[in-house]
């Protein structure tokens, strides 16, 4: 029977998070070359290959994330034991704020409550909605235990926060399926002057919009003419026929009858969401088993 250490699963789990020996090595509080003494130590004891080096650090092979998959809910069970059994002597429901954008809760956020509440029944999870940008304040202050934000600006040089990189948001521009740009080569030159509906001033999205509209010179002809951060407002207003407008999201939205949704991928790029933690503030039992279907369901290369 394998030797089961907590203190090996924790670091393991460090060093899959950071995709860096220093790094997960300065958490662990061990040099870099005993952390990866750990690390192959792990791989003969399980006869797998759990890590490849990179130029730049180290990655997951297929068998590592199925370890992690499997180590990441029994060392946040371990450490959550404590919580939970006071939870259970006295009968309090826990709960968990977790602060994000409205669209996030209305496309990804969806399928990851859903399954968190068939496996924890007795918890529940409270969504704050924010503005991306606020998200962070949020969780340095505890007022949410956990946060998702897109596109944070300069995310590794906050010190009280952790971030972690989850998954990519495609952009789309959806529009009616009888209008002159649903079929041909979507430009920006094309879309300038179009009225447009899309995120309020200061959100991620509509930052990369206009960036995108500046650096082709275009920035005076983009056209907004409606603000909502529901992504069901906006393509309300695209069925009306009003606007076109950009959204988003994981994959590709649901769209009303009549509405076409375009990839634009090409225009305005990608945008990451990462999952954002307070350092130093080890999650308790709820958030770590939220934290874990997060990451089963939304983290890149997850589907």
């Amino acid at each position: 029977m394998k030797t089961l250490r907590l203190d090996l699963f924790v670091n393991y789990i460090a060093a899959a998070r950071a995709g860096s020996l220093s790094r997960a090595a300065g958490e662990a509080g061990l040099s870099r070359t005993a952390l990866w003494q750990q690390l192959r130590g792990l791989e003969r004891a399980y006869g797998a290959t759990l890590f490849r080096r990179k130029r730049y650090g180290i990655e997951l092979t297929v068998e590592g994330e199925q370890f992690l998959s499997l180590v990441e809910p029994l060392v946040a069970g371990f450490r959550a034991l404590p919580a939970a059994f006071d939870e259970l002597r006295h009968g309090r429901v826990p709960v968990l704020r977790v602060a994000c954008p409205d669209s996030i809760e209305e496309n990804e956020l969806v399928p990851v409550l859903e399954r968190f509440r068939e496996e924890h029944p007795g918890a529940r999870v409270e969504v704050v909605e924010t503005p991306s940008r606020g998200v962070p304040g949020l969780v340095a202050a505890g007022e949410a235990s956990l946060g998702l934000e897109v596109d944070p600006p300069g995310a590794s040089a906050v010190g009280t926060l952790r971030y972690e990189r989850l998954y990519d948001r495609r952009v789309f521009i959806a529009l009616r399926a009888d209008h002159p740009l649903a079929a041909g080569r979507l430009t920006l030159r094309a879309l300038a002057g179009v009225p447009f509906a899309t995120e309020p001033i200061g959100s991620r999205l509509r930052t990369r919009l206009e960036r995108s509209f500046e650096a082709a010179r275009l920035a005076e002809r983009l056209r907004v003419v409606l603000e909502s951060s529901s992504e069901r407002v906006l393509l309300g207003a695209v069925a009306r026929g009003e606007t076109v407008t950009a959204i988003s999201c994981r994959r590709s939205p649901r769209a009303p009858d009549g509405v076409r949704v375009r990839a634009a991928g090409h225009l305005f790029g990608r945008l990451p969401v990462y999952l954002v933690s307070r350092l130093g503030h080890p999650p308790d039992r709820v958030a770590s088993a939220f934290e874990a279907i997060l990451v089963r369901c939304l983290r890149v290369g997850s589907g």
